[in-house]
């Protein structure tokens, strides 16, 4: 079955090969961490031409290119990521011996729950990816993520734990430089804005001499500055600002 299921992987058949390596999960050991491995990834194949499909009309079948059709198939790209991620963390926690590949499960998983959109369940995974796996030499972007995912169902809040830690721990790393926009945006989305702490984050942007202004952060920053200037009435700066970023983005 598996040398079956690899043939059809490769020649990029993957709901076949899923059928097939679904066959074999119901007769391996629980401990067949290999099977596990690979019926994980082909759920995560699956998913991702579910997604391709559902954003793409020309995917539809016998010219069915409506709305009903791409929500069906973004259905199936959900329901594959979370067979993906679930199986990505039983591997995990059955290989804990082997360090690499368990935190390389571990990341899989929060990543798969993430591009289902079960932002709760990747939370669960990137805190235990931050509280157990700091020697990573990606801990700090795991930090961001764990950050972005707060972010995304608006615990403001807790996401400024994550990103005020990795910018204490790793602070010139690319994740922390990823980080001082979404920090700007969580202090300006507080029940009381410290408009301050933003405008201070976003200037870091515009002179840190690592961040040139190719980068799609320093672009953010001065569309986030422009934006949070022009909300204080601070109309001089505001177009001085949106000026510059016009001028380099136009």
């Amino acid at each position: 079955i598996s040398v079956i299921a690899e043939n059809l992987r490769e020649s990029k058949d993957y709901i076949l090969a899923k059928q097939f390596l679904e066959i074999q999960q119901e007769v391996i050991e629980d401990d067949d961490y290999i099977s596990i491995l690979n019926y994980a990834k082909i759920c995560e194949l699956v998913g991702n031409q579910y997604l391709k499909q559902s954003l793409n009309e020309d995917g539809a079948q016998d010219g069915n290119k409506d709305d009903q059709w791409a929500s069906q198939q973004k259905e199936l790209s959900v329901k594959h990521y979370i067979k993906s991620a679930e199986n990505y963390i039983k591997l995990a926690n059955i290989v804990i011996a082997d360090d690499k590949l368990s935190g390389l499960s571990l990341w899989r998983g929060a990543e798969a729950y993430d591009k289902a959109g079960e932002t709760e369940k990747s939370i669960h995974v990137w805190q235990r990816i931050v509280t157990e796996r700091e020697a990573d030499a990606n801990w700090p972007q795991a930090l961001y993520n764990l950050g972005q995912a707060f972010r995304a169902i608006g615990k403001q809040t807790d996401a400024l734990t994550y990103f005020e830690m990795l910018n204490k721990k790793h602070k010139n790393s690319p994740a922390a430089f990823l980080s001082l926009v979404p920090m700007a945006k969580c202090y300006l989305a507080l029940d009381e804005p410290d408009i301050e702490k933003a405008e201070s984050l976003l200037q870091q942007v515009r002179v840190n001499q690592a961040i040139t202004p190719t980068a799609p952060v320093y672009k953010d920053a001065l569309f986030v500055l422009g934006d949070l200037y022009y909300g204080n009435q601070q109309f001089p700066q505001a177009i001085n600002v949106l000026a510059e970023a016009i001028d380099r983005y136009p």
